[in-house]
C-alpha cells in the first residue's frame, strides 16, 4: 500500500482516494509507511482516513462537533426541495469545540463533495474554517445533469466528530408536462409538446401497437433547443421508410443528460393514426 502526501496542506491520503487524483503533481510525496508518513509532519485525510489500519483508528478523542447543512433560494434544503438546473446551491460546514476543549476553530479542512445516482464521489472543492469555525462552498449544477437525488457529503479532519455528514436534494424532472395533438385519430401532423428543464439535445421514439402488449420501433426524430421551457416536435405519421402509418401509437422522450443518457424519459400513450 502507497501512501500520497500533499506536501503543500501536510495531508495524507491512500492510494484510490478522490481527492488524491485531484493532487498537482509538484505536491505530491510517496510515503511507503504510516511511520513515515506521521514522522514527516502529516495528518490523515478525513475522507479515505489512512490512519485507520487493521479495523482500529490511529487517531485520538474528538475535539470538535461538525454540522452540515445546505441551501437553496435562501432556505434550507431537503429531501422535498427541486433545485432547477443552471441555478446554485450554498453549502455550509461549521465545526465548533467539545466541551472544556480551547483548540482554534481556524485551519480545519473541509472537503465538499457530491454523489450522482449513487454512484462514486466527485470532489467539490476543499475549503478551510476560519475563526468563527464556518466554511462555505457554492455549487451550480450543470444544465445537462439527469434528473436524480443530490447526494452531498460534507468531510471533515480526523479530530471532528463525525467526521462526515451527508445531506439530500432532487433535481428537478428535465422533461415534463408532455402532451400531444390532436387527440383524435388523424391523418396529418402529430405535435408533441414538452417543457425542458435546460436548453437540452433528444430524441422522440415512435413506436406502433404490436398485437395489444407489444410495441414495434417504427422512427426516432432528434431535437435540439438552445433555450429552456416550452418545447415541440412534429410527427408527419411516416415510419423511418418514410412509408405513412396508421394505428395506435406511442412517443418516448427522451433527453440526452449526464451522467445517465436517455435516463429522463416521459411517454405519451394512444396516439391515434387512421389510414
Amino acid at each position: 500500500m502507497k501512501y500520497i502526501g500533499n506536501n503543500k496542506s501536510k495531508e495524507l491520503h491512500l492510494e484510490y482516494c478522490p481527492w488524491a487524483q485531484l493532487m498537482n503533481e509538484e505536491h505530491i510525496r510517496l510515503f511507503d509507511s504510516l511511520d513515515d508518513a506521521i514522522a514527516a509532519g502529516y495528518d490523515p485525510c478525513g475522507h479515505c482516513q489512512p490512519f485507520t489500519w487493521e479495523g482500529e483508528e490511529a487517531r485520538g478523542a474528538a475535539k470538535f462537533t461538525a454540522s452540515f447543512n445546505v441551501h437553496y433560494h435562501g432556505a434550507p434544503a431537503d429531501w422535498d426541495t427541486q433545485i432547477h438546473r443552471g441555478e446554485t446551491i450554498e453549502l455550509n460546514a461549521e465545526i465548533k469545540p467539545v466541551s472544556g476543549s480551547q483548540s482554534s476553530l481556524e485551519g480545519k479542512t473541509v472537503k465538499f463533495a457530491i454523489v450522482y445516482h449513487a454512484g462514486s464521489e466527485y470532489p467539490l472543492g476543499t475549503v478551510i474554517t476560519g475563526t468563527d469555525g464556518r466554511a462555505s462552498l457554492t455549487h451550480t449544477f450543470p444544465e445537462n445533469i439527469s434528473t436524480c437525488t443530490v447526494h452531498l457529503v460534507a468531510h471533515f479532519d480526523s479530530d471532528v466528530e463525525p467526521d462526515k455528514i451527508e445531506r439530500y436534494a432532487a433535481m428537478y424532472d428535465m422533461v415534463s408536462e408532455a402532451d400531444f395533438h390532436p387527440k383524435q385519430p388523424t391523418d396529418d401532423n402529430t405535435d408533441i409538446t414538452f417543457r425542458l428543464d435546460s436548453p437540452m439535445n433528444g430524441e422522440v421514439k415512435i413506436y406502433r401497437r404490436f398485437f395489444l402488449i407489444f410495441w414495434l420501433h417504427k422512427r426516432t426524430i432528434s431535437w435540439s433547443f438552445k433555450e429552456k421551457g416550452p418545447a415541440h416536435v412534429i410527427w408527419n405519421g411516416r415510419n423511418a421508410e418514410g412509408k405513412k402509418t396508421w394505428g395506435i401509437f406511442k412517443a418516448v422522450i427522451e433527453a440526452d443528460t449526464w451522467p445517465l443518457s436517455g435516463f429522463d424519459k416521459v411517454e405519451l400513450r394512444r396516439i391515434k393514426r387512421k389510414r
